[in-house]
């Protein structure tokens, strides 16, 4: 049986991180703000895509990060036996339940902020490395975690080595 896991968090939680220490363990993950056109800014309005990130919060309380949940389908059908996605959208609530497994990264706020400050560019992700998309991140994301709990998601502490963490997952795929 294919066993497909959905790993979510705040922005600068380490879900791309994650993605990497899977992929050096030679297991299938990918991250849904790293595959081009799965996910995209949408102009809450209009419903429009935009390619016009502007990191102001007056810009980012009109417009979501949105994923394309036909794409999503198409990417966790492949054969393999196990496949981990991690990511979070704003409509995670559609496509939330195509999983087997749900993970939650948590760690504290001033955690969290330390990590949006000093977050390394490789992966060029730089979400959160202005103050205003940090104070829209706390904003945004005041009820996400106990929504997602109560989603049944199983809560990870993310302030640990990533190696740790990575095997916490793991332990809890059962």
């Amino acid at each position: 049986m294919n066993k497909r896991i959905y790993i979510t968090g705040r922005p600068g939680t380490g879900k791309s991180s994650l993605v990497k220490e899977f992929t050096k363990r030679g297991i299938v993950a990918y991250g849904i703000d790293e595959i081009d056109g799965l996910c995209s800014w949408t102009d809450s309005a209009t419903g429009e895509n935009t390619n016009d990130y502007i990191p102001v919060k007056s810009w980012l309380t009109t417009h979501e990060w949105i994923c394309d949940i036909e794409q999503l389908k198409h990417l966790i059908s492949s054969e393999h036996q196990l496949i981990i996605i991690t990511g979070v959208a704003r409509n995670q609530d559609q496509f939330i339940d195509l999983f087997d497994k749900i993970f939650l990264l948590e760690c504290p706020q001033e955690t969290l902020n330390t990590r949006l400050i000093q977050r390394q560019h490789e992966d060029g992700n730089r979400f959160g490395e202005h103050q205003e998309e940090r104070e829209y991140i706390i904003d945004v994301f005041k009820d996400f975690e106990a929504k997602t709990i109560n989603q049944g998601a199983i809560t990870i502490d993310c302030s640990k080595p990533l190696e740790q963490i990575a095997d916490d997952i793991i332990d809890n795929m059962q």
